[in-house]
């Protein structure tokens, strides 16, 4: 199986060279999309299948895609495609977007698994935004022993325990040397994380304040061996 790295960055993406230029942070995982970026109409390209769609709360950079999505579900898919999130994440899309009819909408109930075909998730609630009414969603694949945790402002019990379940951790890393109370500052939270029961930890939704790739990736190899960023189109084989 495949994960694909749709996007990598902040809200609003960034315009840099090679793997320092970012989209906003989605990944694809066997015909399943994590958020509807503001930028899926380019991330979606060359794909032409998406059968379910996870999204972790409703701040545009996961949401805003939507009516790209139903432009692109016109040319590729009829079906109407099921979407998997919170009652208050769905109930902010439907107020958001008004002709929605091409998604199937489906509430998720924390700390309960379901099944998307053979592909078995856990939602985990995450803390995430100083706004009310956003909460905030990780997602934990157990058979393939992986958690995605793309927005993060601070480390809870819950985002620990299903790490220490999985072989590989993608989390938040947006900031590097500075503190932003919605997300993780890469330096700060790595050396922690580092010791968690876990072989692979990725960093997504990397922001401004962080060097060009390749010297983040020496400088993240520096405070902990098994870490790396994610960069726009990277694959990870599962």
């Amino acid at each position: 199986m495949e994960i694909l790295f749709l996007g990598t960055g902040p809200v609003g993406g960034i315009k840099g060279k090679g793997r320092s230029k970012r989209l906003e942070s989605s990944i694809l995982i066997d015909g399943v999309l994590v958020d509807v970026t503001n930028h899926f109409k380019k991330q979606i390209k060359g794909i032409n299948n998406i059968k379910a769609i996870l999204i972790t709360h409703a701040h545009k950079d996961a949401i805003g895609g939507m009516n790209q999505l139903r432009g692109w579900q016109k040319k590729v898919c009829a079906d109407r495609i099921r979407l998997y999130s919170l009652k208050e994440t769905i109930k902010k899309i439907k107020n958001e977007f008004k002709s929605i009819n091409n998604l199937e909408f489906i509430n998720v109930k924390p700390y309960k698994d379901f099944k998307i075909d053979n592909l078995k998730v856990i939602a985990f609630k995450i803390k995430h935004s100083i706004q009310k009414g956003f909460p905030t969603l990780g997602f934990y694949f157990p058979d393939l022993k992986l958690v995605y945790a793309s927005d993060v402002g601070e480390l809870n019990k819950d985002l620990e325990k299903y790490s220490k379940k999985s072989k590989i951790l993608i989390i938040d890393g947006a900031m590097w040397e500075k503190k932003l109370i919605a997300h993780l500052d890469i330096k700060e939270v790595l050396p922690k994380i580092c010791n968690w029961n876990v072989k692979k930890i990725i960093f997504t939704q990397i922001g401004k304040t962080a060097p060009k790739y390749e010297s983040l990736r020496k400088e993240i190899k520096k405070i902990c061996s098994k870490a790396l960023p994610a960069y726009d189109g990277m694959k990870l084989r599962i």
